[in-house]
């Protein structure tokens, strides 16, 4: 019982600078082992070394907040987006149009383009009414092509979105 009462002294008996001390723990001690292996630094234990940053205040820099434009951005509605998809006046409205006709704002669609099954297929994702139609073809142009005989008809398959599932 003496015994055990002298070892729980010594090792509480522990400096901070890690010198004195130092020789007072056992032969085994778990925290004098992890400091000469450099897998920690206990203080007051055989091995102990100042920890040392990895950051240094020259390699890092600190978050700065970007310059506000001087300018404001071009008005939306004033731009002429047709130039952008040639020859597919409906589908440069539908994508570009940040307002409807009754001037509510509304959020722009996705068109995403991916080859499936060797055919060129085009996903335009209606965000704002939360749906998605699907158009295939063989080359850029006829599928731009069917999107817009698609708008012009109002006849695209237009299939709702997934409900989004939050997962944690």
């Amino acid at each position: 019982m003496l015994g055990f009462a002298a070892a729980t002294t010594s090792v509480a008996a522990v400096s901070v600078d890690g010198g004195a001390m130092a020789d007072r723990c056992p032969d085994n001690c778990p925290l004098c082992y992890a400091n000469v292996r450099g897998r920690a630094a206990y203080p007051g234990h055989r091995g102990y070394r100042v920890p040392v940053s990895v950051y240094h205040w020259r390699t890092t820099m600190a978050l700065k907040r970007p310059s506000a434009s001087p300018t404001p951005p071009p008005n939306a509605s004033s731009i002429d987006w047709s130039a952008a998809l040639p020859g597919t006046p409906l589908l440069a409205e539908f994508m570009f149009s940040p307002v409807y006709d009754d001037d509510s704002k509304r959020e722009l669609p996705t068109l995403m383009l991916f080859l499936h099954d060797g055919r060129l297929t085009a996903a335009l994702n209606d965000r704002d009414q939360a749906r998605t139609a699907f158009v295939s073809g063989d080359s850029l142009a006829s599928v731009l092509v069917a999107l817009e005989a698609g708008i012009a008809a109002d006849a695209l398959g237009w299939r709702p979105n997934k409900p989004q599932s939050r997962k944690k």
